[in-house]
């Protein structure tokens, strides 16, 4: 039901619509003001008492990103469709990208805040990486956290010479950073 509603509040018709009357309504609704009030509704702090509360907004906060990521990023059976084409001519998309780093700023903010061995923690790392993830489709990043600080052994290499013989052409792999010195 929620990710009916969401589709329904953050569709790219329903946004291209919205802008299109306020460029032309004497009491216009800006876009960026809606996408405000929206985000208000949805993003709010994790703190109920309820834990079933926190998991439900949890999950409306990943939807959320979800429905933003198709605003910038067209999925693959729309690019020949009619949302390619609204996508390509109007400004939803750049007040979709406006609108991540107002996301990206809140989740960065929230995952301060939360103890570092939270499930909210977690979920906040891993908006972030998703937003990373929604701004540069094509950059993959293998870089898991226990390595960052080890150095590599010749198996490791070996692996990632691998991957980036494997990765997808069109996209680029960057390796993970072990020391400065290296």
């Amino acid at each position: 039901m929620q990710n009916l509603t969401l589709s329904v509040l953050l569709g790219e018709q329903t946004l291209y619509n919205l802008y299109n009357q306020s460029l032309t309504s004497k009491n216009p609704y800006p876009l960026n003001e809606y996408l405000q009030d929206v985000f208000k509704a949805v993003w709010k702090p994790l703190n109920h008492p309820d834990a079933r509360q926190n998991t439900y907004r949890r999950g409306i906060e990943r939807l959320y990103l979800s429905q933003i990521d198709r605003l910038i990023n067209a999925p693959a059976e729309a690019k020949n469709a009619k949302a390619a084409s609204i996508q390509q001519v109007s400004d939803v998309r750049l007040f979709a990208l406006q609108h991540l780093d107002m996301i990206e700023a809140f989740a960065k903010q929230a995952l301060a805040k939360e103890p570092a061995s939270s499930i909210n923690h977690l979920h906040y790392q891993e908006i972030v990486k998703e937003i990373e993830r929604i701004k540069d489709p094509k950059k993959i990043v293998l870089e898991p956290e226990e390595l960052k600080d080890s150095k590599p052994d010749l198996l490791f290499i070996l692996i990632m010479g691998l991957l980036s013989m494997l990765t997808p052409a069109g996209y680029r792999y960057v390796p993970p950073a072990f020391c400065e010195d290296c």
